[in-house]
């Protein structure tokens, strides 16, 4: 668990990374060499957070046969009648990070948005390098809007969304989906997202020598082990932001102040605006990456989810 100034970061969140290091102790370094144990280590740090919070109608797992393969999804439907149904890749650098881990935060965009919410188990890094994750996230798309209907699912409105290297795979496969001529988002929710390969930007020089928790060795390795080729990472399909950003349809973007991928945000952001879009992008002070999967105990989360939410039902309800 990082080790925060006291007089900037967040009480609550303080007092989360505090309960978690006495139960847990400090994060053992795994990467790159043990992904397994990396896995299993974020999975059992998650657990106890992820228990309670907004139950809902029906949470489901299921299994999207796509093509050549099949992936894991679960659907939470909300306890309201839903209007509209999200797409949601959950982070973890591409390499860590499943349905269990981050079920919490996905519960509570479903209730705050009254949407479903499909949640998606894309293959991960190393052993499914670049661009399988996205090849997975455009293909549950494209299921979403084929089996939607089949499975009660309100296919009229649409959604996409993700945090942190989710959010990166949901923006390039809007991008890519649109290239394609394929039916995009109506709306995107992007939490605290990876949209470029810079490494030398001010927040990881400010924030990335690990004391605020993601740094800059981890977004080292996940780019390592997600895209070894280094001269391949510029492309849009890797970094969003080097790609076209037309038709990226009422995007908000929401990201943490103490935060090495902060200036990925606040970039994509100047570039959604420059590309005339009424993107709404939102900093929220004094929490650090991930914190959104703190809201058991953290009020700030709990209450960015729900600005995500209604994000979500403003756009739904005006189509």
């Amino acid at each position: 668990m990082p080790h925060l100034d006291p007089h900037h970061l967040d009480p609550q969140l303080k007092a989360a990374y505090a309960q978690d290091l006495e139960r847990f102790g400090p994060k053992a370094a795994h990467l790159p060499h043990d992904p397994e144990a990396a896995r299993a280590d974020l999975k059992r740090r998650r657990k106890q957070r992820n228990s309670g919070g907004p139950a809902m109608a029906k949470s489901e797992d299921i299994v999207m046969d796509l093509p050549g393969r099949t992936v894991a999804a679960r659907i939470h439907r909300p306890a309201a009648v839903p209007r509209g149904t999200v797409l949601y890749a959950h982070g973890g650098g591409w390499v860590i990070g499943d349905l269990d881990t981050h079920d919490r935060l996905m519960r509570t965009l479903a209730a705050e948005s009254g949407a479903n919410v499909v949640a998606i188990a894309y293959r991960k890094a190393p052993e499914h390098p670049f661009p399988a994750a996205l090849d997975d996230m455009i293909d549950g798309w494209r299921w979403v809007l084929r089996e939607g209907p089949k499975r009660a699912l309100d296919t009229a409105v649409l959604g996409i969304g993700g945090d942190s290297a989710g959010a990166n795979l949901a923006l390039a496969a809007t991008q890519r989906l649109r290239l394609s001529g394929a039916r995009t988002a109506d709306a995107h929710v992007l939490f605290y997202g990876v949209y470029d390969c810079d490494l030398d930007t001010e927040s990881y020089r400010t924030f990335g020598d690990g004391t605020y928790g993601l740094s800059r060795a981890d977004m080292v390795e996940f780019w390592n082990l997600y895209l070894p080729d280094a001269a391949r990472r510029r492309d849009p399909a890797a970094s969003p932001l080097h790609g076209s950003l037309d038709g990226i349809a009422r995007p908000l973007l929401l990201w943490a102040e103490l935060d090495a991928l902060r200036d990925d945000s606040r970039k994509m952001l100047q570039a959604l605006h420059g590309a005339g879009h009424d993107a709404v992008g939102i900093e929220i002070q004094s929490v650090t990456h991930g914190f959104l999967q703190l809201g058991d105990t953290v009020a700030i989360a709990r209450r960015s989810l729900a600005i995500a939410g209604a994000h979500l039902r403003e756009a739904f309800g005006a189509r």
